[in-house]
């Protein structure tokens, strides 16, 4: 294992065997992984999944900049029914596609924390409302501006 968050969570309770990452000790892609915990991270941020023949999906993932403003491209990866292998990711630019390395998507992740994290401030200082750890609305990444719809 290569990533951090395998090496973190080889072998999750509810899972039949070990975890494959999909980054090689050198840090590049390899289609040889299986549930890889950094790749399902950046997942969680998908912005289009589209489904292509017999059960398998393109997900995409818009590149942040660490300004959290503007998109570097989109990481596109192929999986198939949303689980286990990641066949491939691409990193898709203006300029052309290029590998996806674990380097490029621990960038992305952290982007996304700082993006959330300024999410989370901004709503404190509209709302005055601080969102507690049981708050769905403080764990999402809500760049819309709107405040989310309160269940108590």
């Amino acid at each position: 294992m290569s990533c951090k968050r395998c090496e973190a969570d080889p072998r999750p309770a509810h899972f039949g065997s070990n975890r494959g990452c999909a980054f090689k000790h050198d840090g590049s892609f390899t289609p040889k992984n299986w549930n890889c915990a950094t790749i399902n991270a950046l997942l969680e941020y998908q912005q289009g999944d589209e489904h292509y023949g017999q059960d398998e999906h393109l997900e995409v993932v818009s590149v942040l900049t660490h300004s959290g403003s503007e998109s570097n491209g989109w990481i596109v990866t192929t999986r198939y029914k949303h689980r286990g292998q990641t066949a491939s990711a691409v990193h898709v630019t203006q300029d052309g596609y290029f590998p996806v390395t674990l380097q490029l998507i621990e960038e992305v992740l952290q982007a996304y924390a700082e993006a959330r994290a300024f999410d989370a401030v901004a709503r404190v200082a509209a709302t005055g409302h601080k969102p507690s750890t049981r708050d769905p609305a403080s764990s999402s990444l809500n760049l819309s501006g709107q405040e989310p719809e309160r269940h108590e």
